[in-house]
């Protein structure tokens, strides 16, 4: 193995981390940390999962800063304060800590330097040029470890909301329970714990816009509207003035490049309800060190990609699940704050002020007019609910028998419906919400979508609609009034100017058009899909892309694909069904010779009508969601199969002599309601992707020695299909 030269930024636990393994390992590491770590940190409670890493890192004196054990208690979906966990977690001697892992890697060997700034800092040839202090340095890597808001080289963070956090920490007698306290509010949320029995730290945390003035007059005010904050912190004194903080979800991408790699919040920072601080931070430095290290030991380049790939999963799928939490609040129908997290959208970050007219984009070729079919009000179309409705629509008297909505364990808020799949608020073909100024934008807005873009909103529409499947009525662009007024009422989001390829690499959004123009010009848009996909594989690897495509992998890639689909309409709620499913359709014999013997893609009213689905997923604004492209270009080249075999099951079960154009417009309706919407089969693109990068005889796997049970799904399952791919089955 080789030695090489690391310059790490930022002596925090993550910074600390990563010197620690690579130090170990024999690498020359260079620390540096701008202060001298004796000044309160924010993130000073430590939980179960990060108690393990404190105590993996330092074995000898984890238990020396360990101050006091906490539970956890709340009023977080409710006003009255409830238990969440018995004592488990500890306060934290954050400096102590801090202060002992930076020293713990330079007993490792690595050069300390407290209190101390780089500078001169550049890259020449495959090499960093620096210097601290009086003194010139070159290191063969640098690794990002300062925190929020870091910037690599041609980097840009891409931040789904505006939260900030106002941190105090106090002194005096402390009076109440040794719990972390999480009390929600009207403008935002409270956390706070007692450190010891001297010291606590509190901690509100809201959207910027929403917090004004100078920070301690802006936090005891916050402090005088809780309940329990209140009661537990008032009569405590501030140690330091409070100071604001960002506090909210945030990835770096590219979060590496030539030379350089960012760790901990550098590359990904998450909101402080995820109780991922130190922890966290302690984990993605050992991940660091450990590529670093593996690498090194087979003479080979770091697997950055694949780094970046299983951080940006882990972000998303995190941040997912926070927005879940933040969705179970309702007892603040008017909160601004609250509001905003109440929808299923990606992005928080909202525009303030008032909006300008939307410059709409339309798509060429499809119309629409509305046949008061009810088709939207009786196939099982779950709109939601905003929470400025959530009052008066509950109070209101639907169908007998039935409550007039419906809530979701992720806290959406729907419009009920009957066992049919009928809106309980349909009567004799008519909305009694109509006119009522309580019908929720959803309906108001069917069929049409909107997409922001950098060129202005993409208007698309529903397949779910019978008129847009048969394309019959109007021209879209005849509605741009009703659409521009529309339009405007959408909360209104900071719009990227970069297009995720994946979780760690962007392109911008001006090569991206160019990838769609070629989609949607191609006389065959699943040739011109698989063409991009190849491409984009190698791109991601820093590769050439050979001249001949493996093209028997391709389509099995599609089929498999496709099935994973259909099985995920049996099993949503098992990772293991869901394989068994697939696997036993992928070796169906009846299932195969069905879709062998269909000879369907090759009709031409079903390879039109395909066609037509595809390039209108792609006009809306499909490609551009909070998963990368190269994911949803995933699912949307197993599409066509899907629809085939779910066409011809349609078309079987009936007992029709042949398929028809109402079979395929059946499985347009499954397409819209289950498959298409953002965050519906997230897990599953994850895969998609992971196999596409497995493609190519004799390469190496992408995700080498990573196991981890909770993305196993992911990374691991299903090496048969990967074998059967390379063999081209």
């Amino acid at each position: 193995m080789s030695v090489q030269r690391f310059l790490v930024l930022g002596a925090g636990p993550a910074g600390s981390a990563t010197a620690i393994t690579l130090a170990s390992a024999g690498h020359a590491v260079h620390l540096v940390e701008k202060s001298r770590i004796d000044v309160p940190r924010v993130g000073e409670l430590l939980s179960v999962e990060g108690q393990q890493w404190v105590e993996r890192l330092l074995p000898d004196s984890f238990q020396s800063f360990y101050l006091t054990k906490l539970g956890v208690v709340g009023a977080w979906a409710e006003r009255e304060l409830s238990r969440y966990s018995p004592p488990s977690w500890w306060a934290l001697d954050r400096t102590g800590l801090d202060l002992a892992l930076a020293k713990r890697a330079q007993e490792e060997g690595a050069r300390l330097e407290l209190g101390a700034g780089v500078a001169n800092l550049k890259r020449q040839g495959s090499l960093w040029h620096y210097s601290v202090g009086e003194s010139e340095y070159q290191a063969d890597w640098l690794v990002v470890a300062t925190g929020r808001g870091a910037q690599g080289v041609g980097s840009h963070t891409h931040r789904l909301d505006r939260q900030v956090a106002l941190v105090a920490f106090l002194e005096g007698e402390y009076r109440s329970t040794n719990d972390m306290l999480m009390e929600s509010t009207e403008l935002g949320w409270w956390y706070g714990a007692p450190i010891d029995a001297q010291r606590a730290v509190a901690v509100f945390v809201t959207d910027s816009d929403l917090d004004r003035g100078e920070p301690e007059e802006a936090w005891r005010a916050r402090l005088s509207e809780s309940v329990h904050a209140q009661e537990r912190f008032s009569h405590m004194t501030l140690h330091h003035k409070p100071r604001r903080v960002a506090a909210g979800f945030s990835i770096l991408r590219p979060a590496y490049g030539p030379g350089w790699v960012a760790v901990g919040e550098a590359a990904a920072a998450f909101c402080p309800l995820s109780s991922m601080g130190v922890g966290r931070a302690l984990e993605t430095g050992v991940r660091v060190g450990n590529c670093f290290v593996e690498a090194a030991g087979r003479e080979a380049a770091p697997n950055f990609l694949a780094l970046a790939e299983q951080n940006g999963a882990e972000f998303h799928l995190y941040s997912r699940l926070l927005a879940d939490s933040y969705r179970q609040v309702f007892h603040f129908p008017n909160s601004v704050f609250w509001s905003r997290r109440s929808a299923r959208s990606g992005s928080r970050r909202f525009i303030t002020g008032m909006p300008k007219t939307p410059k709409l984009l339309f798509p060429e070729g499809q119309n629409f007019e509305c046949s008061d079919c009810d088709k939207c009000c009786t196939s099982s179309w779950a709109p939601p609910v905003e929470r400025e409705l959530l009052a008066p629509l509950g109070e209101t008297k639907p169908r007998p028998g039935y409550t007039p909505l419906r809530l979701f364990s992720d806290g959406q808020v729907v419009v009920n419906s009957d066992d049919d799949g009928n809106c309980v608020f349909l009567d004799e073909h008519r909305c009694q919400l109509h006119g009522t100024g309580l019908k929720p934008q959803a309906c108001e807005q069917f069929p049409f979508t909107f997409t922001p873009t950098p060129e202005g909103v993409v208007v698309g529409v529903s397949f779910l609609c019978k008129s847009v499947q048969e394309n019959t009525g109007k021209p879209l662009s005849s509605y741009r009034g009703q659409l521009t007024t529309l339009a405007s009422k959408v909360p209104h989001t900071v719009i990227e100017k970069e297009v995720a390829l994946s979780w760690g690499r962007t392109v911008s959004f001006i090569k991206y058009r160019a990838w769609q123009e070629q989609l949607l010009r191609a006389r065959n848009p699943i040739v011109e899909l698989r063409s991009l996909r190849w491409n984009l594989v190698h791109l991601l690897r820093d590769r050439p892309t050979p001249k001949t495509m493996p093209f028997k992998q391709m389509q099995r890639l599609e089929i498999t694909m496709a099935m994973y689909l259909a099985a995920s309409l049996q099993s949503s709620f098992s990772l293991e069904d869901m394989d068994s499913s697939a696997e036993q359709l992928l070796n169906d014999r009846e299932v195969e010779q069905l879709m062998r013997d269909s000879r369907l893609p090759d009709t031409a009213w079903f390879r039109d009508e395909v066609f037509r689905f595809l390039r209108a997923l792609i006009q809306r604004g499909f490609l551009l969601s909070q998963t990368p492209l190269l994911q949803r270009l995933s699912l949307l080249a197993g599409l066509p199969r899907f629809l085939e075999y779910h066409t011809l099951l349609m078309a079987a079960q009936e007992g029709a002599e042949r398929p028809e154009k109402r079979h395929l417009f059946s499985s347009f309706d499954i397409a819209e309601l289950e498959l298409i919407p953002d965050a519906k089969r997230d897990l599953l693109t994850q895969a998609f992707f992971h196999w596409h990068m497995q493609l190519g005889e004799g390469e190496p796997s992408f995700y080498p020695h990573q196991k981890s049970a909770l993305y196993g799904y992911c990374f691991e399952t299903s090496p048969s299909k990967l074998e059967e791919l390379r063999e081209g089955a």
